[in-house]
């Protein structure tokens, strides 16, 4: 049950790991453009 509990910690740390580089990654995806859209200009 120890096991269970380590494996269930780390999944959630894991899941909040992805979910901090889903956002970091939108504002990687967004800035280029916006970005490329002034250079445009």
């Amino acid at each position: 049950q120890d096991v269970l509990g380590q494996f269930s910690m780390v999944n959630l740390e894991l899941f909040n790991i992805v979910e901090d580089i889903k956002k970091v990654s939108k504002a990687f995806v967004v800035h280029p453009k916006f970005v490329n859209a002034e250079n445009s200009t």
